[in-house]
């Protein structure tokens, strides 16, 4: 068995929309999750179309939270979508404070790079994230790259730059065990700000231990803090579009075996919570 979870779509920074994640996947693999930035319904989709692609599809998001000036994503993974109003409800919120970004965003793009974007676009989207924003500056004309973009212009500690949300990460987990899910620590390897001996004091259920930017001494190193913690581990590729740069291609790499056996148990787990 084989799976991945960690994918996002045109719900939010994704170049591909449900459908074409699904036709792409069948057949490849056995269970997936999309994960859109602050966006639960794509994957709902996902989750309702899977079967007609011989897939099995767990039900997720990115939740974006924010700790010592630094973003720390947490992963968000549900059996069903029972009770999920509660997380809707932030994730709206989230999305709201995401369009406040984006015009400081566009102020300072004009201010300190004479970038005058036009918005319309984005405004289309559910989620507006960074990387939607860097794709639409290159889409009207101006000449950076990706990688351009987030190293000089709205990366972390770019003059364009501002975080997408102050919501803390205890809130996030506390709200999704209200909603009966499991909250993982997303790509720990890119916290640079925040100890990941200090983040996992918080009750986190698993760890995305197998990430497309990790060394094999840091994998190694994950998955040790995990089954000290006695928490899972996941596996994502963080897939936005072929070729970029930042992440990595769908089925780069993979969560199997055992692993995936624990995993998929924790989420079935779920059911049984839900009905006791």
């Amino acid at each position: 068995m084989r799976g991945e979870f960690h994918i996002h779509t045109t719900y939010s920074d994704g170049a591909l929309n449900v459908d074409e994640i699904l036709k792409f996947l069948k057949g490849k693999l056995d269970y997936f999750s999309i994960t859109d930035h602050d966006y639960i319904d794509g994957s709902i989709e996902a989750f309702n179309k899977a079967k007609d692609y011989s897939l099995k599809a767990i039900i997720g998001v990115e939740v974006s939270t924010y700790l010592n000036d630094e973003s720390v994503h947490i992963l968000a993974y549900f059996k069903d979508d029972k009770d999920l109003e509660p997380l809707k409800e932030k994730l709206a919120f989230i999305a709201s404070e995401r369009v406040k970004r984006l015009y400081i965003i566009k102020s300072r793009l004009m201010e300190y790079f004479n970038i005058d974007l036009d918005v319309t676009n984005l405004l289309q989207k559910h989620t507006i994230t960074r990387g939607s924003i860097a794709r639409e500056i290159i889409s009207q004309g101006y000449k950076y790259t990706i990688e351009d973009l987030f190293k000089n212009v709205i990366g972390v500690d770019c003059k364009a730059y501002y975080p997408s949300t102050k919501i803390m990460p205890m809130e996030a987990i506390n709200l999704i065990h209200k909603c009966h899910g499991l909250a993982v620590l997303a790509h720990p390897v890119l916290l640079k700000k925040n100890k990941i001996d200090d983040i996992l004091l918080m009750p986190f259920d698993g760890i995305e231990a197998i990430y497309p930017a990790n060394t094999e001494s840091e994998e190694k190193l994950f998955k040790e803090k995990a089954h000290k913690k006695k928490l899972f581990i996941t596996c994502g590729n963080d897939f936005h579009y072929f070729g970029d740069p930042k992440h990595a291609d769908l089925l780069t790499l993979g969560l199997y075996d055992e692993d995936l056996e624990i995993f998929i148990r924790k989420v079935n787990e779920l059911k049984w919570m839900l009905e006791n």
